[in-house]
Parts: structure tokens; C-alpha cells; sequence
């Protein structure tokens, strides 16, 4: 199943059993090949099990709930904040370089002008 597929198949899957104690013990199973892809679309069917006092169990009517989550892909976020983090100072950078540069340059002009103004005169 590629990456961007849709799939039919539930991500997850609970499984309770309710004693006669008041106990329930909750199973949870399989969380495979599940993209970080921003939202993560998700379902869950219970079906309730009855226990009467002898013993005997009666199925009731399913019951199905729909979700949409938010699955980020924190590593992925990460890497892009650095990489941009990296760019703008790399510009920065540049840009200081180039004003002092121009600073420079300003400067040695103006020197040789008043250099050149003073042998005339």
C-alpha cells in the first residue's frame, strides 16, 4: 500500500471485555504504515456485549464514531524551521557584507577624491 493511499482497513482496533467484577480490560492493536500527513482520518465500531446473571452475553447494536485528528510530522516541521532559519541568516549575512563592503569602498573613494583635491589645489 503506497503512502498516499487511502485505505479502508482501521488503524485501530479496541477490544473490551466487561466481567461481572465491573472490570474492563482494553486491547489496543495495530499502528502500522500510518503517514504523519497533517490530518489523520479515523473511525471506531463498538459493539456492546450484555451479561445478564447466568451467564449468557447478547450482542447490542453497533455503535460508530468518526474523527479527524492532526497528525504533524514534527521531524519534517523541524528540518524545514532549520533550513529556513539557516537562509535567513545566510541573508543577513550577505546583506551585512555588502554594506560593509560598500562602507569600504565609500570610504576609499572619498579618500581619493580628498587626495586628489588636495595635490590640485
Amino acid at each position: 500500500m503506497g503512502q498516499w493511499s487511502q485505505s479502508t482497513t482501521p488503524v485501530w482496533s479496541w477490544s473490551i471485555e466487561a466481567t461481572p467484577a465491573r472490570t474492563a480490560e482494553a486491547e489496543r492493536s495495530g499502528v502500522s504504515d500510518v503517514p504523519a500527513s497533517f490530518l489523520l482520518f479515523a473511525s471506531a465500531t463498538v459493539v456492546p456485549t450484555a451479561l445478564d446473571a447466568s451467564g449468557s452475553t447478547t450482542d447490542l447494536d453497533a455503535v460508530t464514531a468518526k474523527s479527524i485528528g492532526l497528525a504533524l510530522p514534527w521531524m519534517l516541521l523541524l528540518i524545514v524551521l532549520v533550513l529556513a532559519a539557516l537562509v535567513v541568516l545566510a541573508l543577513g549575512q550577505r546583506r551585512r557584507r555588502l554594506a560593509q563592503a560598500k562602507d569600504r569602498e565609500d570610504a576609499r573613494v572619498t579618500e581619493a577624491v580628498e587626495l586628489a583635491l588636495e595635490r590640485v589645489q
